[in-house]
């Protein structure tokens, strides 16, 4: 009896002794350790979208953050100055569209005039035409004059 007792408590011994070294295998497949830094646990990069000095932190090393917490304070002058360039710099785009509206309106109304300013000599030659043609009836009926 004592011979069960002592096989079954080695038999738990390496069953437990196995599943502590399968564990330990796991662990050092995925830990590195070195003599003057250990690693252990998720990094996550925070990114500012905007570049700009920073003027006051909020959280200290290591403390645990949520989900919207500010975490620091941007210099917002520079960003301000960014905001106004780039402000002006549409307004500018805008008043450019106009001045081209404005000179397409204008190249359409030379345009116009150019046709209206064709019309009238077009006008004056065919009245021309038809002044000589009604004098060449008359002189041809000897009621005109030839200078006329």
């Amino acid at each position: 009896m004592k011979k069960k007792i002592i096989y079954s408590v080695l038999v738990i011994v390496l069953i437990a002794g196995g599943i502590y070294g399968w564990n330990y295998y796991k662990f050092l497949t995925t830990h590195i350790e070195t003599d003057d830094a250990q690693i252990d646990g998720n990094i996550v990069p925070v990114l500012s979208r905007v570049g700009s000095f920073i003027t006051t932190v909020h959280v200290i090393d290591n403390e645990v953050v949520k989900q919207g917490q500010l975490l620091v304070e941007l210099d917002s002058l520079d960003l301000l100055s960014r905001f106004n360039q780039a402000k002006a710099s549409y307004e500018s785009s805008n008043s450019s569209i106009l001045v081209a509206r404005r000179s397409a309106d204008d190249a359409k109304l030379n345009e116009q005039l150019s046709l209206t300013s064709i019309e009238e000599p077009k006008t004056n030659l065919w009245k021309a035409k038809k002044e000589y043609e009604r004098y060449d009836d008359l002189y041809k009926q000897k009621l005109a004059t030839p200078q006329q």
